[in-house]
């Protein structure tokens, strides 16, 4: 498999995320017209509860295994023990779930789904763990073709199984999780086997140090870290299970269909934050490279970040209505809020990345545990019945806990960072405010352009409004970075250097 450099990798996981985001919405757009609202405010409510358990069991042992088999590529031991781990966590969890479903508090708190769906429920939450875990497994050695290649089928196979499904008129969400399931195990077998291969293909000595070596690295690394994400696991469980039992599983459905649109910005600015675990774990120990790769890191992912975030929420009446249909109406401010908080989850996700990366756990707990203070005061604020608000701000609610507390951590974190590696702590933070000032303020005047079309031309339907407004949004912002792209951390050379180096790649292509 051929190995990338930074750049290259980037590229091409940045352009399969595009396509994957394209699939996600042809998902997205038939799910919430197949089930009812009930059943889709129960299916995003498994994938958010499931994979907060599935968090809870992995313990942190998926940044272990980035941070150390980024730096030491000839050892097979380090994953063999990882999918040892993984395998009898798996095992557990499923185990578990089926003996404590009996009790009522179990099932009262899962909604009274049935057995059999909550259990797909889980199996869907470890596949997905167990996928994200393949692929930082190929980042760690700097592949992302194939990777990537089998991500795109295995979208393009989710895509085709919903549409046929829905079109048949099968599709209920029993149907959909057993569909899932055997689509993703399929593709990680064939990621794990060919991995396997490639390494047996590189490397003459298969170098592993034991089962006791890697358990007590692991413990040391995942040591810091287990308490405090335990703590935040279970505190996301809990605001889960509490706005389901409070508002219903309609409010619910309004908090995961802006949790859908938080998933498929995910897919824009994640690969750029795995991708640089890796650099910043073989950089640890030049602390010029180390700074510059974070300072650029953060620039690219926050004006990358925020092009989508606030094109969503300045258009989410039109975006909403589109995607989800005129039952989720009221779903609106929700995804208005969620926005605020992706744009932040971005920034603290290459910001964790740089604190694991480089083994700091130690530091990561305690911003981790930071957040989880302010996520608390968030839950008794705006979820929990009190005397401001007697019965909560339902979805709102559960939006603006996570987009306040997810802003106040990551700016305190992105101060103490910015002094460590001796950076300024206002200059760091103006990178973010100076990204969602400028393009909300674009967003806002394509709205307004757009607005005058669908008044004074031509009456547009809400998919030609989100393309009129995203054309003019796209050309703005495009003029804007090709005039200053000192914003996203680049020259105007280098700017002219890639768009000529990608003429002549597509022209040799052609010739050929």
């Amino acid at each position: 498999m051929k190995r990338d450099k930074f750049a290259g990798r980037y590229l091409i996981k940045i352009s399969s995320s595009i396509f994957i985001v394209l699939l996600n919405v042809i998902v997205n757009f038939i799910l919430p017209r197949s089930f009812s609202v009930e059943d889709y405010g129960f299916y995003t409510f498994n994938l958010n509860v499931f994979n907060n358990i599935v968090g809870i069991a992995n313990l942190s042992t998926s940044n272990a295994l980035s941070a150390k088999y980024s730096k030491r590529n000839n050892e097979i031991g380090i994953i063999k023990f990882y999918l040892f781990y993984f395998s009898l966590m798996a095992v557990v969890l499923s185990v578990g779930l089926m003996v404590l479903y009996p009790f009522a508090f179990i099932r009262n708190s899962l909604g009274g789904q049935t057995l059999f769906v909550v259990l797909l429920g889980l199996e869907a939450a470890i596949l997905n763990k167990l996928l994200t875990d393949t692929i930082t497994i190929y980042d760690s050695i700097a592949v992302s073709r194939f990777p990537a290649l089998l991500q795109i089928i295995l979208k393009i196979c989710m895509a085709l199984f919903v549409v046929c499904t829905f079109l048949l008129g099968y599709l209920n969400i029993f149907v959909y999780y057993i569909g899932q399931s055997i689509i993703f195990f399929v593709i990680i077998f064939v990621l794990i086997n060919s991995f396997f291969k490639d390494y047996r293909s590189n490397y003459t000595e298969y170098k592993d140090l034991g089962f006791r070596k890697y358990f007590r690295e692991f413990y040391e690394y995942c040591k810091p870290l287990v308490l405090i994400g335990i703590v935040s696991q279970v505190l996301n469980i809990f605001m889960d299970v509490t706005l389901l039992q409070n508002s219903g599983a309609k409010v619910r459905a309004m908090y995961g269909a802006a949790t859908q649109l938080n998933m498929i910005i995910l897919y824009v600015f994640s690969p750029y934050a795995e991708l640089s675990k890796r650099e910043f774990a073989i950089k640890a120990n030049d602390t010029e490279k180390l700074k510059s790769h974070l300072i650029l890191s953060l620039k690219i992912v926050m004006w990358l970040t925020s092009y989508f975030a606030i094109f969503v929420a300045i258009f989410a009446d039109r975006i909403v209505l589109f995607v989800f249909g005129e039952n989720y109406l009221t779903a609106i401010p929700v995804v208005i809020i969620m926005m605020i908080y992706t744009i932040f989850q971005s920034w603290g996700q290459i910001l964790s990345s740089f604190l694991l990366s480089t083994e700091q756990t130690r530091v990561s707990a305690l911003f981790s545990a930071v957040s989880q203070i302010f996520m608390l005061l968030g839950f008794l604020i705006f979820i929990k019945p009190n005397f401001i608000w007697n019965n909560g701000l339902g979805a709102e609610g559960m939006a603006l806990a996570r987009a306040v507390a997810n802003f106040a951590y990551v700016v305190i974190m992105a101060g103490w960072i910015a002094r460590n590696i001796g950076y300024s702590a206002i200059r760091i933070n103006g990178i973010h405010l100076s990204a969602i000032i400028i393009m909300g303020g674009i967003a806002l005047f394509s709205h307004f352009i757009t607005k005058l079309v669908d008044i004074f031309i031509v009456n547009l339907n809400n998919l030609f409004y989100i393309f009129v407004g995203g054309g003019f949004y796209t050309i703005l912002t495009v003029s804007l970075i090709y005039h200053f792209p000192i914003l996203i951390g680049i020259s105007k050379v280098q700017i002219i250097s890639i768009i000529a180096s990608i003429k002549y790649k597509v022209f040799r292509d052609a010739k050929r």
